[in-house]
C-alpha cells in the first residue's frame, strides 16, 4: 500500500494530483505537489485560530 502523499489523480486528469492518506483518496487536489503541504485530517485544511471547525 502506498505511503501518504501526492499522486497523479486517479481519474486521469492531466497535471492534477490527489492526496492519498495511506488508506483512501482524499478530496484534496493540487497542480503543484512540491509546493502544497499535506492536508489535515480527512483532507480538510485546518480552521484559522479562534474559528471552530464544522
Amino acid at each position: 500500500m502506498p505511503t501518504p502523499g501526492w499522486y497523479p489523480d486517479p481519474t486521469g486528469t492531466p497535471g492534477l494530483y490527489r492526496y492519498w492518506d495511506g488508506r483512501a483518496w482524499t478530496g484534496a487536489t493540487t497542480n503543484d505537489p512540491a509546493a502544497t503541504p499535506a492536508p489535515g485530517p480527512q483532507g480538510r485544511t485546518p480552521a484559522p485560530d479562534g474559528v471552530a471547525a464544522g
